[in-house]
């Protein structure tokens, strides 16, 4: 709860750096600031796994800004649209998913910010593999609305509820607290 807490208030300071809380007619300005709706989360993230596992690199990629950071568990960032789509590209490449699910769980949205938390589920087997392996987790993400309306992925975090099998990385996962962490 304290994280998220901290990622929230790390948002709502970004939002303002960013000029989200311009003047408006309560604060002195002259010019009431418009109301902007936030998209419905739960439409947004189905059409985007409905797009992931139907293999739309085009479609599940286009929700992401220009300057989106992906930040995976024990990988590096991953800055840039034009990082993230090869590395799309690649791991629908490797995989087939079977199923996907993103659910929104609370969300907090200031002018043209949004913050979102939930939870993920993935079901997927390597390629010419009948295994089946998920991936469950909870993400933050932070989007944007474009000065055409549409609402792009700025930051998105996830967080794997337990290790991935070590089958799919090639190392055996190190328990916290042990060397390398």
């Amino acid at each position: 709860m304290f994280i998220k807490r901290v990622l929230v208030l790390g948002a709502c300071l970004i939002t303002a750096s960013l000029g989200a809380c311009a003047p408006s007619a309560q604060n002195g300005g002259a010019v009431p600031e418009p109301v902007i709706e936030a998209p419905d989360m739960s439409v947004y993230w189905a059409t985007h796994a409905a797009n992931v596992v139907s293999g739309d690199v085009e479609a599940a990629t286009g929700i992401l800004a220009e300057d989106c950071v992906l930040v995976e568990p024990f990988q590096p960032p991953t800055e840039g649209l034009q990082n993230i789509v090869p590395k799309f590209e690649q791991s629908l490449a490797a995989v087939d998913i079977h199923d996907m699910s993103i659910d929104s769980q609370e969300a907090y949205h200031q002018g043209t910010h949004l913050v979102d938390f939930g939870t993920y589920s993935e079901t997927f087997s390597l390629k010419g593999s009948e295994d089946r392996y998920v991936l469950e987790g909870s993400y933050a993400a932070v989007l944007e609305r474009g000065a055409n309306g549409d609402w792009k992925v700025k930051r998105f975090m996830q967080t794997p509820s337990k290790p991935f099998p070590p089958e799919l990385t090639g190392t055996t996962p190190e328990a916290p607290g042990e060397e390398g962490l």
